[in-house]
């Protein structure tokens, strides 16, 4: 039983840390392409980059 919720929170963690990185990366793409949003929108688009890079790291340390 507990198996199967620690395989459903990795599954959701490593959901959760892809969705950062895409939302991360398109929010950096277009703030430099179209949009010109300014410092404060770059840092939060690395920032949301950085957290899923380490949730995705230490989902498949863990996982191992």
């Amino acid at each position: 039983m507990r198996d199967k919720g620690k395989e459903r929170m990795s599954k959701n963690r490593i959901r959760i840390a892809f969705g950062l990185l895409i939302v991360g990366t398109l929010g950096l793409l277009l703030n430099e392409l179209l949009f010109r949003w300014g410092r404060s929108a770059t840092l939060l688009f690395t920032i949301a980059n950085i957290i899923g890079l380490l949730l995705l790291g230490f989902s498949y340390k863990n996982r191992n």
